[in-house]
């Protein structure tokens, strides 16, 4: 189990952890207190998480998180809440996510427990930046990292998510910080960890319009993420490699990059992210002139959206690309 701890920040693979829950199931003896097998099913859940297969991993924790009730054990079940948040925020499903982080919080905030009361505020944070409210996810980090006290891996944890909350408003900062916060990481093994700040700077040196250092730095994270197997944030440093060589006005780069992003989220089946690949590369096909290809891409995305998604946000933007070029085309066509 301790194995796949660690595969889990570096190269994720499952065959050790799945071997572990497969002995305590045929051999529940040796399992005395009744918490190893729950929590090898967490382990497992989380090397699935690192594989992108989200329901797979919903499905070990839900199974863990009801024997962990059965035993009346809170920990387990907060420390479950956190991570099923972590998946409906990547899902798009953020009312979920809120819900589930501030159970987990209230139960740690109960029990006294310093480094879980932190993490459940900074996935809280996170939310608040997707929610567009910056000030509240800085104020929120900063009480998570007195939170963490004397919890060294914690508090490095609450400083990554700081710099990713400051990227857009104060860049040089972000930069600075995830500079220090990596050489931690790369000190400690934490190579995926490592990996995120490296693309975190990336995003960083786009939003100072540095769009040459913000690919350079991209390529490296993207070349370490395909080291680690990590193939949704592979996806995510394309998407920002396309929107950087837009900027520097190589469109034929930029739909490539796309192109191969959308590729690894249809694989993955990270439907939110298929619709919204395919609708920036309907926007570059636009530029292009190719606006016939550019209106399969926004059909295909209002498609998935409305389908796969149940986003009537994405929908709604999908058929708004569709209504713009309708209302561009030559009378007559």
């Amino acid at each position: 189990m301790n194995y796949s701890n660690y595969l889990y920040s570096d190269i994720p693979r499952s065959e050790v952890i799945k071997k572990a829950v497969e002995v305590l199931e045929s051999n529940p003896s040796l399992d005395d207190s009744g918490l190893l097998y729950p929590h090898s099913l967490f382990i497992l859940a989380r090397i699935f998480i690192r594989l992108d297969l989200y329901h797979d991993a919903e499905v070990a924790l839900k199974k863990s998180q009801s024997i962990y009730a059965g035993l009346e054990n809170g920990d387990g079940v907060a420390r479950i809440n956190i991570l099923l948040g972590y998946i409906s925020r990547l899902l798009g499903e953020k009312d979920v996510a809120e819900v589930l982080y501030k159970q987990a919080r209230e139960h740690y905030l109960s029990t006294g427990n310093r480094k879980f009361m932190s993490e459940s505020l900074q996935s809280l944070a996170i939310l608040a930046l997707e929610h567009q409210d910056t000030q509240l996810a800085i104020k929120q980090l900063e009480q998570a990292r007195e939170e963490a006290g004397d919890h060294e891996p914690t508090k490095i944890a609450a400083n990554f998510k700081i710099a990713w909350v400051s990227r857009k408003d104060n860049p040089t900062y972000a930069i600075e910080l995830l500079r220090k916060v990596r050489k931690s990481y790369r000190e400690y093994g934490g190579r995926n960890m490592a990996a995120l700040c490296q693309y975190q700077m990336g995003v960083a040196h786009f939003m100072k319009k540095d769009f040459k250092e913000a690919s350079r730095t991209l390529l490296v994270a993207y070349e370490e993420f395909q080291l680690l197997d990590n193939y949704g944030q592979m996806a995510f440093t394309l998407d920002w490699l396309a929107d950087s060589e837009e900027q520097r006005g190589d469109l034929e780069a930029a739909l490539r990059y796309n192109g191969e992003s959308l590729s690894i989220v249809e694989k993955i089946e990270n439907h939110k992210q298929v619709v919204s690949c395919s609708i920036s590369r309907g926007r570059f096909l636009v530029k292009m002139g190719r606006v016939n290809e550019a209106l399969v891409a926004f059909e295909s995305a209002e498609k998935v959206a409305r389908d796969r998604c149940n986003d009537d946000e994405l929908e709604r933007t999908a058929r708004e690309e569709i209504e713009k070029l309708s209302v561009s085309e030559p009378e007559g066509q």
